[in-house]
Formats: structure tokens, C-alpha cells, sequence
């Protein structure tokens, strides 16, 4: 069964202004005078040392245009558009029309546009609010910390057939012994009736546990064990699951492991182990937020290999995709948080508050 999901990553040639107005989201709107920017990509660009918050706590607009994959528009497949990270406020436009919106500048969002796009040259427009809300965390109270704004983490549009794996969860509950046990979560995106293929692989594309099930419904559990080595400080072995179904594929990576606290510390794979850590936070100078993959990847292992740490705490919020991908790659342990800071709000806040967990 041949792969159908296609990833188009729509990173350059935006277009940028300072200035939000509602005429900006039509896709007949001007922007040429807009200043060209490519994702990542922070609002305001800021002094070293002695600066003002609110220096980029505003309204701003992005503007992309582009093209899909002829499938994304013949009736059999959907477009579905990713924001790793868009800070903090997000109202997004195709082709004029309103799509979706996200509170919070930490967390990825998806928005299904098939029914907004057309087959050619298509349109997106982002109002961005970089300002600290207090209807959605880390805001409400103080914060500690600076947030600033921008679209700082990368977009991708995926093409999907109708019914496509829409998350896979993976868990490994018994780590000892030879054989190790993985259980895993698909979902798909509406109720699937067919074969399911699972493959298990090692870093060098070996395979290591093959399986087929069939599937009636709209999730299915995989529990399974076969031979596997673990993840470890020293030796961070990892393995990769696929999925395959009819029409799509999708994978997680992932690593045999326990890790538990107990009274008399932590321990990983039921080895006592020392924690020497530090908190982490994701700015840089000038541009706050938005730098990318070589930068996150310099920090995790600026962590390990420079400062000895074996554990990093995320603070206060999910950090890049790629820096948790490297310390999971080179054995550093990761302790990360919700986007907030001690302070619990209550209604929108908490939904909000929720929704980001």
C-alpha cells in the first residue's frame, strides 16, 4: 500500500507588517509593501540589554501565498494546516475566509482548510497578538519571564487521505526482561474499517517487530512485546513505530523506559539515579523566540556535553519539537510544563488553560 501523506513546509516568502487591519486578510489585498520574512520569525527585533516589553506586544499580520498537491483538492484527500508555535494570540484566514484560532504561543495547533482552498494559488493571512492576555496562560498574573511574538516555530501543511492516522500514543509500561512491551494508541480521523500494518524499527531501519491488525473503528490498541534494549543516560537507543493503513503511513519515535520517583529519589529503568539539571529557557538576543532547528539542537547539547546535566526542565512551557527530539537522540532527560506560571485562572483561562495540556 503506497504512502499517500505528502508534508509541504511553508517557511519562506512570507510577507510581514507591524500593523493589522481587517482589509489585510482578503487574498486581493497589496501587500508588496509588506517586508519579506521567512519562519522562524520574531515580531520585533530587540536591543542586547535594556528594552521594554511592550516593544512587541502588538497586533501584527502574516501573509503567505502558495500552492498544494493536485490530490489536496480532488474530493479523496484533506489539507490540514500545523503552527508549531505562533506567539501568542493566533486568527487565521485562508483565501479571505476565517479558519481558526489558538491562545497560546507554546503549543501546536492544526485547522483543517480543505474546504477553503482552492487548486491554484492560494492565500493565508495571520493576525497575530503578541500582547500578555489575561484570558490565556502563562498571563493572568505575573510572569517572570519574557514571551515575545511571532510565528517562531515552523508551518507545514499535510495532505491526507479522508480517513487518515490522526495521532499515534506510545507507551512502554515493562521495560524488564528480554522482551520488552509496547503499547500503543492509533486514532484515526473517522472510523476506519480495514488492515492495519505496525512495523517496529531501529536507528538504522532495521526491523525489529512486525504485526498486522484489523481494525473496525475509530482507535485501536497495539500491546505487544519482542526483544528491544533500553533507553538510557549513556545509551539513548531508539526505535521508530509505523503505521500504515490504506492510503496513509505515519510514524513515532520512541524509547523503552520507566521513569519514577520515589521516596528516596528518581530512578530510571529502576536504577537510582542522580539528577544534576537546569531550567531552560528558549529566547535568544535580538530575537527573542524565533530561532531554528541549529540553534535548539546547540542547547541540548551545550546541556549534556558542556555543563554535565543529565535532566533539563522546560521552563515554563513546551520547548522547540526539535530540541526535545535531540535530548531524546543524546540521553538527556526532560522534565516539561504547561505554558504558566503560578498563577491557576479560572473560566476561559481554565478551558484554555486545558486545551493547551
Amino acid at each position: 500500500m503506497p504512502d499517500m501523506r505528502q508534508i509541504t513546509d511553508i517557511n519562506f516568502d512570507w510577507r510581514f507588517s507591524e500593523h493589522f487591519s481587517p482589509e489585510q486578510v482578503s487574498p486581493d489585498f497589496d501587500d508588496s509593501d509588506f517586508a519579506a520574512v521567512d519562519i522562524p520569525h520574531t515580531v520585533k527585533e530587540i536591543p542586547y540589554n535594556y528594552f521594554d516589553e511592550k516593544d512587541y506586544q502588538f497586533v501584527s499580520c502574516y501573509r503567505k501565498r502558495f500552492t498544494l498537491p493536485a490530490e489536496a483538492t480532488d474530493g479523496a484527500h484533506k489539507a490540514i494546516m500545523r503552527f508549531e508555535g505562533a506567539a501568542n494570540y493566533a486568527r487565521v484566514y485562508i483565501n479571505g475566509e476565517f479558519c481558526c484560532e489558538h491562545k497560546d504561543g507554546y503549543t501546536p495547533f492544526e485547522a483543517d482548510i480543505t474546504d477553503l482552498i482552492t487548486d491554484g494559488e492560494n492565500v493565508i493571512a495571520v493576525e497575530l497578538d503578541s500582547a500578555e492576555r489575561p484570558d490565556m496562560p502563562p498571563f493572568g498574573n505575573v510572569v517572570d519571564y519574557l514571551v515575545y511574538g511571532g510565528i517562531y516555530r515552523e508551518v507545514s501543511i499535510k495532505t491526507v487521505p479522508l480517513t487518515y492516522i490522526d495521532d499515534i500514543f506510545v507507551r512502554t509500561p515493562c521495560v524488564s526482561g528480554e522482551k520488552k512491551r509496547l503499547v500503543a494508541d492509533v486514532t484515526f480521523s473517522q472510523p476506519y474499517r480495514g488492515v492495519l500494518k505496525a512495523k517496529v524499527t531501529d536507528s538504522n531501519g532495521n526491523a525489529v517487530a512486525e504485526r498486522s491488525a484489523e481494525v473496525d473503528g475509530s482507535v485501536i490498541r497495539l500491546d505487544w512485546a519482542f526483544p528491544a534494549k533500553l533507553w538510557d543516560l549513556d545509551s539513548p537507543v531508539l526505535y521508530t513505530l509505523t503505521i500504515e493503513i490504506d492510503g496513509d503511513e505515519d510514524s513515532r519515535r520512541f524509547g523503552f523506559r520507566s521513569a519514577e520517583f520515589r521516596k528516596d529519589g528518581f530512578y530510571l529503568n529502576g536504577r537510582h539515579v542522580k539528577l544534576r539539571g537546569l531550567n531552560r529557557h528558549q529566547s535568544y538576543p535580538y530575537v527573542g523566540n524565533a530561532m531554528p532547528k541549529s540553534a535548539q539542537t546547540a542547547d541540548a547539547k551545550l546541556l549534556k556535553y558542556e555543563l554535565g546535566c543529565n535532566i533539563v526542565r522546560t521552563s515554563h512551557y513546551p520547548d522547540s519539537p526539535h530540541f526535545l527530539d535531540c535530548c531524546d537522540e543524546i540521553g538527556l532527560l526532560v522534565f516539561t510544563e504547561m505554558p504558566s506560571w503560578q498563577h491557576l485562572g479560572e473560566g476561559e483561562w481554565r478551558e484554555t488553560c486545558l486545551n493547551n495540556i
